[in-house]
Formats: structure tokens, sequence, C-alpha cells
């Protein structure tokens, strides 16, 4: 749904909207018997935003204007922050209060009827807008022993190990290390957009987490990563069926505020093998 300030629009965003700052939080404390007291738990609750619109045009028009709100607000909206210079934060809810009541009621102005809509937001944080660096990989063309690889008696060199070798990312990155700058109050859970050609993808950051595919990528997966769902798919196996190539040592491992160095690999990577990371940065208000 969007609001304007606009005069002419037809749903005008009013002055008194409430709920686009830090969401409340709950504060358990235990009595100490010497006095005062010990913060026992703090945790975040749910954030009420209340929007005062404004309805222009003729009775009937607002009636079709009232109808159009109500569909608007059926599932989850976004409600969305935006500075002068563009920049936007949004956060997600549901309709809670706000329509009720009798079309025609309320008729408080001339130039047409107030409505102040209220919406509840379960998860506290903003989002900022989405974020998409691309990385292309090249220069790969030696595959590696990994966990899929077993030792054969008498070979040392067929013994496991996991070398990283050095990727060319793009022109900016250095010896396979590429840095990204997540802005915000709290880490993020990235989606990665994988094109091959290519086989045996390894992401890791500078503590040592590392993200491993050991399969070919024949067509374009794509990783979920997050602190409640993980989830890794591809047109042909949307149903957990590449976690077999998932080993178990690898994490799902978020983006921290701040500089994050990553490398990236992938064996046989051609010039148009594409590694994308998607994201949006978590703020504590809506500005």
């Amino acid at each position: 749904m969007e609001l304007s300030n606009g005069s002419h629009a037809d749903f005008t965003l009013m002055q008194g909207a409430s709920g686009l700052g830090m969401r409340p939080r709950e504060i358990t404390t235990v009595a100490l018997p010497s006095g005062g007291s010990l913060v026992q738990h703090r945790k975040g609750l749910e954030a009420d935003v209340q929007i005062p619109v404004l309805l222009g045009g003729s009775e009937r028009q607002r009636w079709d204007l009232r109808r159009k709100l109500e569909r608007l607000v059926r599932d989850e909206v976004e409600i969305r922050v935006t500075r002068p210079n563009g920049v936007n934060r949004s956060r997600f809810g549901f309709y809670k209060a706000g329509l009720e009541g009798e079309y025609g009621a309320g008729e408080d102005s001339p130039n047409g009827q107030k409505l102040v809509l209220e919406f509840t937001c379960p998860e506290g944080m903003w989002k900022g807008e989405q974020q998409d660096p691309e990385f292309r990989l090249s220069g790969i063309r030696k595959r590696f022993l990994s966990e899929r690889a077993a030792p054969t008696e008498g070979d040392e060199s067929s013994k496991y190990q996991s070398p990283f070798f050095p990727v060319l990312l793009a022109s900016s990155t250095v010896q396979g290390e590429i840095d990204v700058n997540i802005g915000g109050d709290a880490p993020v859970y990235p989606t990665w957009i994988i094109d091959g050609p290519g086989s045996d993808l390894i992401i890791e950051n500078d503590k040592g987490d590392s993200l491993k595919v050991l399969t070919e990528f024949e067509e374009q997966v794509t990783i979920t990563t997050g602190s409640q769902r993980e989830d890794i798919i591809s047109p042909s196996m949307p149903d957990g069926e590449l976690w077999e190539y998932v080993p178990t040592t690898s994490k799902f491992f978020a983006l921290e505020p701040g500089m994050n160095k990553l490398k990236v690999s992938m064996v046989g990577a051609k010039p148009n093998s594409r590694v994308q990371c998607l994201y949006r940065e978590n703020f504590w208000a809506g500005w």
C-alpha cells in the first residue's frame, strides 16, 4: 500500500503516524535483598504502527476507497518510510484496526474522511533496501579433493583435504577475497543465488565458518540462510534433494554489521559463472 503527501492522492498521509521507531521492550527484573533489582530477562515485543490517512473525493468515492483499503490490507503489508534522499526502510505487519464501523460515519472534513489504520508487526527490525552484489568466478580449473573423496590405501594423494584456491571475482577483489560492508544494527542472513557452470562451491568468512555445496551446478541453485529457516533448492530439486551435497560441517552463517571479508571458490568456473548475494540490512528504527 502506498500513501502520498500529495493533495491529489486518493490516500493522503496525515501527521500523527506512530510506531515508526524502535519496538517496545519487555524487561523482567528480580528484587535484590540489599535493595534495587537485577535484570533477569529482556525481549523485544511486537510493534504497533498507527497511520492516519485522509480519504478524498465524494462520499461515494470514499466508499470505493475504503473497499480498496480493505483489499490492500487483507494480507501482510509493507510499511515503508522513505527519506527525502530516496532511501527507504520497511517493516512488515498485519492489519489490526481502523476500517471497522459504518460507511459514512466520521466525516470530519469537507475534503475527506480521516481513518487511523493500525498494524501489528511481529518482527521488530526495519529492513533496508535489497542489496544484490554479484560476484563473477573464473580461473578455477583444478578439482580438489573434498568430503566426497574416499582415500585409497597406499595413495597419499587421495587422503582427505580441503585446500582453498584463489579465484578472481571482480577487478576490485584481491586473491579471491571480497569485502561486503553491512550497515544497520544487526546481522543479516543472505540468500545466495548460484549459477554455474562449476562444482564444489565454498563460501567462507574470516572467522573460519564455511558454507559448502559439493556437487555440479548444472542449473541455478538458491541457498536460503536464516535463524529460523535454512534451505537449498533448484528448479529440478525443490524438496530437499540437494541437502545430501551439503557437509554437516557447513554453516549457513550470517553477515555481521561492518566489513565482512569473504572467500568464494567454485571448481571449473567459467566467465559466465556467478554467485549473487541478496540481503536487506536490519535497523532498529524506520529512519
